[in-house]
């Protein structure tokens, strides 16, 4: 996109998704868990002796969640090691591991070092894990992990980490990612007549009432089924062959009112007892409109205009999150003319960025212009926000004259292009005489403006403007007037003729008599 700077750029939905993908081979199918114990990790940023009994825990829960494993409880590895006189942690031999085995019973020990953790300026965090077979007391996997906030730089800023925290989360599910894969080959599992290979609903995101695509493919060692369902709180809907997938096929109604759906499968055996697969997919209800907001900066708010004189910062949101498939902008001037319309699939970007161009980056002219912001759901439910906008780069040209008026010289600051949307914020006037010295220094906030010259003036100065009047001698001004968005607009030197007392009063005379004869 050329005329929006991306501050971070969104992710990319598929348009169906994949809700599933259980594979059970030929002699892979309920697994049977292996216990592990985890021994507390030593922390050598916290010197020789030092133990992170806090990161041990994060581990502890992390592990807690495979279903492959079976945690051994903290007090039990406490006591052991306290009657074994195990007194520093991130190291056990061969010996050690086979005996952690025999008296707590279990089949895998974890144990690491924390080599880095924290920092102020650029937080890091490093680790290394191994676990060991209690069996042969022998190592069966290790792991070494290293990032810092500063190194971690994901593709277009997607899912960037930003805290301690988040590295270590990123670290330990990368760690974990690699110890499962090595772990499954461990696990012994039972038989299964059949490999499930997927269970696709389309869309998966869908208005009330409509019809979910729901298509499966599974393949059977044996005699398949009898019948295949897919069962949702509503009821089962049986699925019929489908030859030009292999598969399986059928289409489910889906629920009116919004929410998210849970799908499971059954499978009806003639010669053995139904088997049912619980939530193995589910399809999500959305018949409203997305809620969307759009935040501006850098501009100036003037009841539902926003004024800007450069660049301004859009930052949609979303009230509620939901995936989106597209999102597209459009930026019209006040004649309704398209002056940029682009397109972009996936969710929002964080911020979009708007400089006053069109899509081949000229800067536009002064004037209104509308930014329209739409979205479209998964569901295909549709939303806009607009905002109204004044491009404001200079500010109109002011004039300075003389004034005569009851007897008296004046001079006046006008706006040559009348009023301005974007308030004034400021003029200062300096006038001076043709020999360089300084007579007058105003300043003020509001145009026009009428300046006495003979008010408010030191006795000297008073005088001396009456003689260059009395001479028909000219002042030198110096004008400057700033905008609320900090626009200016500069007079330099401009010369003004000063009209004498004697011709200031037959001018005035003339002005009467005239208008007595009109």
């Amino acid at each position: 996109m050329e005329f929006l700077r991306v501050a971070k750029v969104f992710n990319l939905l598929p348009r169906v998704l994949i809700l599933i993908l259980v594979t059970w081979l030929v002699g892979v199918s309920v697994p049977c868990a292996e216990r592990i114990v985890v021994l507390p990790l030593a922390d050598v940023s916290q010197g020789d002796n030092g133990v992170n009994m806090a990161f041990t825990h994060e581990i502890r829960e992390m592990l807690q969640g495979q279903e492959d494993l079976d945690i051994l409880d903290e007090n039990q590895v406490v006591q052991f090691m306290v009657k074994n006189r195990i007194r520093f942690s991130g190291y056990i031999d061969s010996f050690m591991a086979r005996k952690i085995g025999r008296d707590l019973g279990c089949d895998l020990v974890l144990l690491g070092t924390i080599t880095e953790m924290g920092g102020i300026k650029d937080p890091a965090v490093g680790l290394t894990l191994s676990v060991m077979d209690t069996n042969e007391g022998i190592p069966v996997w290790a792991g070494t992990r290293a990032m810092s906030l500063s190194e971690t730089v994901r593709a277009m800023g997607i899912g960037q980490p930003q805290t301690l925290n988040d590295l270590k989360k990123i670290l330990l599910e990368d760690l974990f990612e690699e110890l499962n894969r090595k772990l499954d080959s461990r696990i012994s599992r039972a038989k299964r007549p059949y490999q499930l290979v997927s269970l696709q609903l389309s869309p998966e995101y869908i208005k009330g009432g409509k019809l979910v695509d729901c298509r499966l493919k599974i393949r059977f060692l044996e005699t398949p089924p009898e019948r295949i369902a897919v069962e949702t709180e509503a009821g089962k809907m049986y699925l019929y062959p489908d030859e030009r997938s292999s598969g399986y096929r059928g289409y489910l109604a889906s629920r009116s009112d919004e929410g998210c759906y849970p799908v499971s499968l059954i499978l009806e055996w003639k010669d053995r007892p139904t088997e049912r697969i619980p939530k193995i997919a589910a399809y999500n209800v959305i018949n409203e409109a997305p809620r969307l907001v759009m935040d501006v900066k850098k501009g100036l708010q003037l009841g539902d205009l926003i004024a800007f004189r450069d660049y301004l910062i859009f930052f949609p949101k979303l009230e509620e999150p939901r995936p989106l498939t597209r999102w597209a902008v459009e930026i019209n001037n006040e004649k309704g003319d398209t002056i940029i319309r682009e397109e972009k699939e996936g969710n929002l970007p964080s911020r979009l960025v708007w400089e006053g161009r069109d899509a081949h980056k000229r800067k536009l002219d002064d004037g209104f212009y509308s930014f329209c912001l739409n979205v479209w759901d998964a569901a295909g439910n549709h939303a806009a926000v607009t905002k109204e906008l004044a491009l404001q780069s200079t500010v109109p040209p002011v004039n300075i004259a003389a004034s005569y008026r009851q007897g008296k010289t004046y001079l006046e600051i006008i706006s040559e292009e009348g009023h301005s949307d974007v308030p004034l914020g400021s003029w200062t006037l300096n006038v001076a005489s043709a020999e360089g010295q300084a007579l007058i220094s105003k300043e003020g906030h509001q145009l026009p403006a009428l300046i006495d010259l003979q008010q408010g003036l030191k006795p000297d100065i008073n005088q001396m403007i009456k003689s260059v009047a009395n001479s028909s001698g000219s002042i030198y001004c110096d004008i400057e007037v700033k905008d609320r968005l900090g626009n200016r607009f500069r007079i330099r030197k401009k010369e003004i003729q000063l009209k004498s007392q004697k011709a200031v009063k037959e001018l005035e005379k003339n002005t009467s008599s005239w208008t007595e004869d009109f």
